[in-house]
């Protein structure tokens, strides 16, 4: 038990905690709106949140973990098979399976954004979005320099912060 009551695992911890951040917020005489709101949060999670292009996150992934792969990542060259080995995985649509990407979502990664949090422990989940609500040039940035909280509307953004404040729990 954490000294909220809660227990890390408590599904709607990251629920109760979104709702009392907006009525903190709103109760401090200002009264801000649900993109405000998520603009704060996205601050407060710094790099824990990044935001990007779904068919580019592998190659991300394994940059950030050290392997040093080309501009075009399958043009043979560069450690992308090592990565995948390493993943224990043979390919790329295995490594997104591996983490929850199967089927048509992963036939349609080049029309989505991919939003990625990592935990305290170091696991990462992630969230799918229908569209491409990312700058192409930027890669993978955090969720507060995007612009994908100005570009959902107040229910999304409520989902996203939901979802972000659950994985970095």
């Amino acid at each position: 038990m954490d000294a909220d009551g809660l227990s890390p695992d408590d599904g709607s911890a990251a629920s109760r905690l979104l709702e009392a951040l907006v009525a903190f917020v709103r109760s401090a005489g200002e009264r801000w709106s649900v993109q405000r709101i998520a603009e704060f949060a996205a601050i407060a999670v710094g790099d824990r949140a990044e935001v990007g292009d779904a068919s580019q996150y592998v190659f991300h992934r394994a940059r950030r973990e050290g392997y040093d792969l080309p501009p075009f990542p399958l043009a043979g060259c560069g450690e992308i098979r090592r990565f995948l080995v390493d993943e224990g995985v043979r390919n790329l649509p295995e490594w997104y399976a591996k983490i929850g990407i199967e089927g048509e979502a992963y036939v349609r990664l080049h029309e989505k954004t991919l939003v990625s949090v990592r935990s305290s422990t170091g696991m990462r989940t992630v969230l799918l979005i229908d569209g491409l609500l990312y700058d192409r040039q930027a890669g993978f940035v955090p969720l507060a320099e995007s612009d994908l909280v100005r570009r959902l509307d107040e229910e999304e953004l409520m989902s996203l912060m939901e979802f972000v404040l659950s994985g970095v729990r």
